[in-house]
């Protein structure tokens, strides 16, 4: 915008033309800018013109193509028409000198040659040491000169020489065609700055389509072949895959009813034995017991009391229990086999766990052989060798028990804790409810 207004106010236009920037450079307080400016009017009637035209035609800017083929440390001379100009980058700085000579004629434009090799002297002299100067590179590439009709590309090259020499930079020869045209020669580098060019070209991104469809065609076809065949091979390739599965899955379906009948024949002759189920589950609840407790030791014990205590002993049982183990909420507690239960015995390290919401206990199914206050002491007794070998005991009253084989006995049932296998060393105390 500011550029545009000072366009407007420095050279009297009726209107603010068309600029592109190429380059913003700031130094100081101020802002170099490299830049062409088009008139609108120009502008728009070629643009016009591209879009007339019956192939796919895209307006560049000259000097914005300039601007794209220089590299850091590049210098270059252009000529288009009647206007020459100079341009160098050196690392952050660029520099810009231009002239334009009174008419097209080849000693006109020669003798403005001079013009500019002076100014673009003044400009290395003032903004370059020796070695930056000396690290230059520079070309010489006119996108439009008039030349007499005896110029050759060989006098070309050697006017680019010395005016680099000159310049004391060093030259770079460019690729400059010659074209006759009668009684002239047109000299021009446009054919390498085309490429270049492409990507400022002016026009929107339709324009742009249509030019890269039709200059690209050929690639894009080859490609287009290239892909074509690579989807016709993973096509192919797959084909054979779904082939191979389809072929695997009938071999799997067959073999598959070929075990289906087997199964079927065997399955007609096997058959589980009667009483299995009861079986397993005694089974499973001896490894339970097993694992569970110290059958050897408990069953030791119960004897060794109903020795000392003249207790008969009539059976064992092993009861599942659900609950405290502690013995304070009895109520709540049942037992898997006959009932609820209302005691236990345990020895002293399982007694202070707590906590078992599922365990074994043994039953103990007893009778006296003697009545009244001698068979009560001896179920004392009985009760009292038990506690003191670590059990917890309480009476279980609600258990149906068989009848003795001795109409005279009385039956007793207890249930008690029986301690853990990993108990080591026996020792005991007696745990009493409140």
């Amino acid at each position: 915008m500011l550029v545009e207004q000072k366009l407007v106010t420095e050279e009297g236009l009726d209107s603010a033309p068309r600029v592109m920037v190429h380059s913003a450079q700031k130094e100081g307080r101020e802002l170099q800018v490299f830049y062409t400016a088009v008139p609108v009017k120009k502008a728009n009637d070629l643009l016009r013109w591209c879009r007339e035209q019956r192939e796919a035609v895209l307006a560049s800017h000259v000097m914005a193509a300039i601007w794209r083929s220089l590299d850091s440390q590049d210098a270059l001379i252009t000529q288009v028409d009647r206007k020459l100009v100079f341009v160098a980058k050196c690392r952050r700085q660029v520099l810009c000198a231009s002239t334009v000579a009174f008419n097209g004629t080849q000693d006109d434009v020669f003798a403005a040659l001079e013009v500019l090799i002076e100014r673009a002297s003044a400009l290395l002299d003032t903004h370059l040491s020796t070695g930056e100067r000396a690290a230059l590179t520079g070309r010489w590439v006119p996108v439009l000169g008039v030349r007499d009709a005896a110029w050759s590309m060989a006098d070309e090259a050697g006017k680019a020489q010395t005016v680099f020499e000159r310049l004391r930079v060093r030259h770079v020869p460019a690729c400059v065609q010659i074209t006759r045209d009668g009684a002239h020669g047109l000299v021009s580098a446009l054919a390498q700055l085309n490429t270049v060019s492409v990507r400022g070209a002016d026009g929107g991104a339709i324009e742009r389509l249509n030019w890269a469809s039709a200059a690209y065609a050929a690639v894009w076809a080859r490609g287009t072949c290239v892909l074509a065949v690579g989807v016709l091979m993973a096509a192919g390739v797959s084909l054979v895959r779904v082939s191979r599965l389809d072929s695997d899955a009938a071999r799997a379906t067959a073999r598959a009813a070929v075990i289906e009948g087997q199964a079927a024949s065997i399955e007609a002759v096997a058959s589980v034995p009667t009483g299995y189920g009861e079986l397993a589950t005694q089974v499973g609840a001896l490894v339970q017991a097993v694992s569970e407790m110290d059958l050897v030791r408990t069953v030791s014990d119960i004897g060794h009391a109903s020795r000392a205590s003249g207790v008969r002993v009539m059976g064992l049982h092993t009861v599942q229990t659900q609950g405290q183990r502690d013995g304070k909420k009895d109520g709540a507690r049942s037992a898997a086999r006959d009932g609820p239960t209302r005691g236990s015995a345990v020895p002293r390290g399982a007694a202070k766990e707590g906590v078992g919401s599922s365990h074994l206990r043994v039953e103990i199914e007893c009778a006296l052989t003697a009545q009244g206050d001698a068979g009560t002491q001896s179920l004392s007794r009985f009760v009292q060798e038990l506690r003191l070998a670590g059990y917890r005991v309480e009476p279980d009253e609600t258990l149906h028990r068989r009848s003795p084989t001795a109409g005279t006995w009385q039956s007793i049932a207890y249930l008690v804790d029986a301690p853990a296998k990993d108990i080591g060393d026996g020792v005991t105390e007696d745990v009493r409810e409140p």
